[in-house]
């Protein structure tokens, strides 16, 4: 039993399993990699495109206790998910504030690059052209060839959007040795571009900084544009023979080419020479001979400038088929850079389909619509019915909520096309022309069109005679589209017949002192858009004002200012540091302008080759009148800009003619 017992025993103690060993004890995860594992989940948001969401990511990191260098790599992410968002400020505060950290060379150099990407964009052109120097001359990493091309890329465009091609150029040279050789006719071309935009003088120099063939033909052919630019044809000429000679310059045997047929143009031109075109004779010589006075000091004609414009003098005798001569003659014979003018709607539309047909730049100081359907050369500086309807019916309905309204008119070209352009700016504005009614414009007694338009009892009102109730109208506001004259004539009229307390819808017309004589207490609170304010106090403005009034001893109107400005805008060009040696050149420099302070205001170029400009309104206020201050976004065409046109659709005739003023005498080519 002893032994049976015992090997029992034996057997239960070798079913005994040994206790096992406890397991390792892993490393608790500590702040660092926490953040680390936050910034990897926001790399891999960014690398998705998902902006938004990393962001999220690198803000929860700058929240974590983080090294330096995580923080650093934190702001970089969310700088780089920001810009991705289009919040290219936020971006740059972030890189900032990196930057400003301290030495961080892994992420200092790209941080910076960045930094400049968005000042560049952010229009910070001066602080990006100081960032990328700094990274250049001192980089915290020495910079490999992928990022030195990258900064001397930025730089260089930095610089040329600063108007310093010369420096660009340079920097763009400087990209040479680590620009691979297929890629070097492509940089040849570029360095052409922005080196044909600086001075001959500055671009001799650059030839000396290179041996390399391919860049030294495309300086070459900078160097005939900078010549061509600056009217030393025969250099020029020679530039472009030499550049038919060497082996290097045929990649760029299309711009010679192109070059070479511009300088012929430039040799059918007269660089300062322009032409002006207006009714010197018949029906609207005063008006002709005031906006001539106005063209001339807008050219600065007898300013004592440097180089000052040449003037060819031409009369359209408001004859479209004298006007189309007229401008016949002074591309043939004048060989002029650009035309101005004519004033009338039927010479203008003529004209400028001989100005395209021509090629020659026409810029018109004609409310005709349609006029720059000619064609490309074709431009035009004043406002049409069309602008001045949504003027009104901008303060009228968006403003005021008038709803209700009705037009008398004359039944005129005149006053026909601007009740059409109101119909259709009310019908599109939710309200509704209640009435329209046209009169002869020849009558003088407008009472029973003032009853059918106010809809009024047929047996009228009489004034102060009448006891009872003043009579009433379904009706908020009321426009009337013609001259002072008849103006003058419906007003006490519509007193008269107690058409009283309507708001009263002008066109630049009204802006006449003389309204204000016939009628002045009748205008309160009207509404009147006009283009030019002669009191205005600006610099520009005054100036206009004062040597006008010394050549024609009167005040200038709007249409005298309009032909100011058309002048202005080719004088601001022609005597500019680049001046235009082609027409085709003229025409480009006239559609970029923008931001020209003229006696209309800051003046700029449309899509549609239209000058841009405020049309502001005014009304009366006791006896003068007063600018309403109408938010800054109201302009000149913005409203109409995207209706299409029509090109024969009737236009403002010119205002009544002054009492002619002699022109001043001038010494200028007829």
């Amino acid at each position: 039993m002893a032994a049976v017992l015992a090997a029992i025993l034996l057997m239960l103690s070798g079913c005994v399993k040994e206790p096992l060993a406890p397991p390792p004890m892993l490393p608790r995860p500590t702040a660092t990699d926490e953040t680390q594992a936050v910034l990897r989940l926001g790399q891999e948001r960014l690398a998705k495109g998902q902006n938004s969401e990393a962001a999220d990511a690198f803000r929860a990191a700058l929240k974590m206790r983080s090294t330096p260098a995580q923080v650093g790599e934190a702001r970089l992410g969310l700088a780089k998910a920001l810009a991705g968002e289009g919040e290219n400020a936020l971006a740059l505060g972030q890189l900032k504030e990196l930057l400003a950290q301290g030495p961080l060379p892994p992420v200092q150099l790209e941080a910076g690059l960045l930094a400049a990407r968005l000042e560049r964009d952010l229009n910070q052109l001066p602080a990006a052209t100081a960032r990328l120097r700094s990274l250049l001359s001192s980089p915290p990493l020495i910079l490999k060839p992928p990022e030195r091309r990258q900064a001397l890329g930025l730089l260089a465009e930095v610089l040329q959007a600063q108007g310093q091609y010369a420096a660009a150029a340079v920097n763009l040279l400087r990209l040479a040795p680590d620009t691979p050789p297929q890629e070097l006719v492509a940089l040849a071309g570029h360095l052409a571009q922005v080196a044909g935009r600086a001075s001959s003088r500055e671009v001799e120099p650059l030839l000396s900084q290179t041996n390399d063939p391919t860049l030294r033909a495309g300086l070459t052919l900078a160097l005939a544009q900078a010549r061509l630019r600056e009217g030393r044809m025969e250099q020029a000429e020679a530039d472009l023979n030499s550049l038919r000679q060497q082996p290097a310059a045929q990649p760029f045997l299309p711009q010679v080419q192109e070059l070479t047929q511009e300088l012929g143009q430039a040799r059918q031109v007269e660089a300062s020479a322009v032409g002006v075109i207006l009714p010197l004779s018949g029906p609207y010589e005063t008006h002709g001979r005031n906006v001539l006075a106005a063209v001339e000091l807008g050219l600065g004609v007898f300013s004592g400038a440097e180089h000052p414009s040449t003037l060819f003098i031409e009369d359209s005798g408001n004859d479209p088929k004298q006007a189309v001569e007229a401008l016949t003659r002074l591309a043939g014979q004048r060989k002029v850079m650009a035309v101005i003018g004519p004033l009338d709607s039927a010479s203008a539309l003529a004209a400028a389909r001989q100005a395209q047909a021509l090629q020659v730049p026409l810029i018109s100081p004609s409310p005709v619509e349609g006029l720059t359907k000619a064609g490309d050369y074709v431009f035009q500086n004043f406002f049409t019915p069309a602008d001045q309807v949504n003027a009104l019916l901008d303060e009228a309905m968006d403003r005021r909520g008038l709803k209700r309204l009705a037009v008398l008119a004359p039944r005129t070209a005149y006053g026909q096309g601007f009740a059409k352009h109101f119909d259709a700016g009310v019908l599109a504005r939710g309200g509704q022309v209640v009435r329209t009614v046209f009169y002869d414009p020849n009558q003088t007694d407008f009472s029973a069109d003032i009853r059918q338009v106010a809809q009024l009892a047929p047996s009228g009102f009489k004034g102060a005679r009448l006891e009872g109730p003043q009579p009433s109208s379904d009706i908020e506001a009321l426009f009337i589209p013609d001259n002072v004259e008849r103006v003058g004539l419906i007003l006490p009229q519509l007193a008269y017949n107690g058409v009283t307390g309507l708001t009263l819808l002008g066109t630049s017309l009204w802006h006449n002192p003389k309204l204000l004589e016939a009628g002045g207490r009748l205008l309160q609170n009207a509404i009147i858009p006009d283009a030019f304010d002669a009191k205005n106090p600006a610099s520009q403005v005054a100036a206009f004002v004062t040597e006008f009034q010394k050549a024609m001893s009167r005040e200038p109107n709007v249409i005298d200012a309009h032909g100011y400005d058309s002048a202005l805008l080719l004088r601001r060009i022609l005597q500019g540091p680049q001046p235009p040696r082609t027409r085709q050149a003229m025409r480009e420099a006239l559609a970029e302008i923008k931001g020209v302070q003229g006696a209309c205001g800051e003046l700029s170029m449309g899509p549609d080759r239209r000058v841009r400009k405020p049309l502001p309104l005014f009304t009366v206020r006791g006896d003068a009148f007063q600018r309403l201050e109408v938010p800054a976004a109201s302009a000149a065409g913005d409203a109409s800009a995207s209706e299409p046109a029509e090109e024969f659709a009737p236009s403002a005739p010119l205002p009544p003619a002054t009492p002619a003023v002699p022109a001043p005498a001038a010494t200028i080519p007829r």
